[in-house]
């Protein structure tokens, strides 16, 4: 526990999905690794419902909706390539949800 009057060299804040809409880039994160592995890309409502849990829970949703079986293993590795293609794309599609600008 911090006691009062401690001091911080840095604040961080987690704003992925609670004041900007990252789910288009995660579905596009998301679609490449389904592409990658020849299976039928999805859409943004299946994409906004999987989102919640993180990336590898999102991934096993995906292939579980295609019945398709993954390993541990290829889940580590589509996991590595989904997270790498959205640090890579992450502001691409991502806005601000309504209002927040203005607060």
């Amino acid at each position: 526990m911090v006691g009062l009057g401690s001091t911080y060299s840095a604040y961080l804040f987690d704003l992925d999905g609670t004041l900007v809409d990252t789910a288009p880039d995660l579905r596009r994160a998301l679609n490449h690794v389904l592409g990658e592995a020849r299976l039928p890309l999805v859409g943004e409502a299946l994409t906004r419902h999987w989102v919640g849990h993180g990336v590898r829970a999102m991934l096993s949703a995906a292939f579980e909706h295609h019945g398709a079986t993954i390993s541990e293993a290829q889940l580590d590795d589509l996991f590595e390539a989904c997270v790498a293609y959205y640090g890579e794309h992450l502001a691409d599609l991502s806005e601000p949800y309504p209002a927040v600008v203005d607060t």
